[in-house]
């Protein structure tokens, strides 16, 4: 008695190198997938085979098996998406076409987050060990195992610390005037549950995308310089706030457009960037390496 195959190593055994990149190309729904083309073939593979598909489909992203379900008004609708993702991300890796990195950046692109239950995100932490600092650490479990690899390698340090802080996760994000990305900004309850800290919009969750931080400025809407060790940029509000927000939840053509027009910047974050308010001086507010000084207004230039 062999032992029973797996829905990968069934559509690998089914398609030739030939109809996976087809199907890599072209996508469930064009028909290439001979095997599953039929309600019936989809529905029957759903079900010999469904913790796989589920289990594949949410480590690409937790919500797509939920999305899928949304955009159907029946349980055979959604099993036939979810075998035709299943086949179609398969097919993507298999021939080389895509990365499971690359199509998890694409889900998060797609699958925008829920913006109506908005709240404070969850301290992170950072850990000081004499000179040394490593840090922002989502969980304080990530940040003690840290501090333990500190003392293994430095045993007769006796200065060291885990504090809390706000943070985001790394990776690009948009910083400028929240009015200019967020349509429904005069919303505040929704926005700002609370001044100058970090949110989120699903909770439990540390991932590029699901965290931003909101500010503000001390002095009102006006321009702010960004610092003594800046190169010079100014940041200009006109509805009194700043924000940092993830690329990854707006219209990137928009926020490139602003940039254009010297409205806000696009910055990448190779670390989780720790974030606060008035940590540097009056009416900073800093986010990794930026900061935004707004206790004094930037007068503009005449002519």
């Amino acid at each position: 008695m062999t032992d029973k195959k797996t829905a990968k190593e069934t559509i690998l055994n089914l398609y030739s190198s030939e109809d996976l990149k087809e199907i890599a190309e072209f996508g469930c729904e064009s028909g290439v997938a001979h095997g599953h083309i039929y309600f019936s073939e989809t529905t029957a593979f759903f079900n010999e085979y469904e913790d796989e598909i589920k289990n594949f489909l949410t480590g690409l992203h937790k919500k797509l098996p939920s999305d899928l379900a949304d955009q159907n008004t029946d349980k055979q609708g959604y099993k036939n998406d979810m075998v035709w993702k299943f086949i179609d991300v398969i097919a993507s890796i298999e021939t080389g076409q895509s990365d499971i990195q690359s199509i998890k950046k694409d889900l998060l692109k797609k699958i925008k987050k829920d913006r109506s239950s908005i709240s404070s995100a969850p301290d992170c932490y950072q850990v000081f060990f004499g000179s040394d600092y490593s840090g922002p650490f989502p969980t304080k479990k990530e940040a003690q195992d840290k501090l333990e690899e500190f003392k293994e390698n430095d045993p007769d340090e006796k200065e060291y610390e885990i504090s809390e802080c706000r943070a985001m996760p790394a990776g690009k994000y948009f910083i400028g005037d929240p009015i200019d990305v967020i349509s429904d900004f005069e919303n505040k309850e929704k926005w700002l549950p609370k001044e100058n800290d970090v949110f989120q919009f699903e909770k439990d969750n540390f991932e590029e995308g699901n965290l931003y931080a909101l500010f503000k400025a001390k002095q009102g809407p006006g321009r702010y310089g960004g610092g003594e060790d800046s190169d010079g940029e100014l940041f200009e509000t006109k509805s009194g706030y700043f924000v940092f927000f993830p690329l990854l939840q707006l219209d990137e053509a928009k926020c490139l457009d602003l940039v254009n027009e010297e409205k806000g910047y696009i910055v990448t974050f190779t670390d989780n960037p720790d974030c606060g308010y008035e940590r540097q001086g009056d009416g900073c507010i800093d986010c990794g390496w930026v900061e935004i000084w707004t206790n004094e207004k930037v007068e503009e230039e005449e002519d």
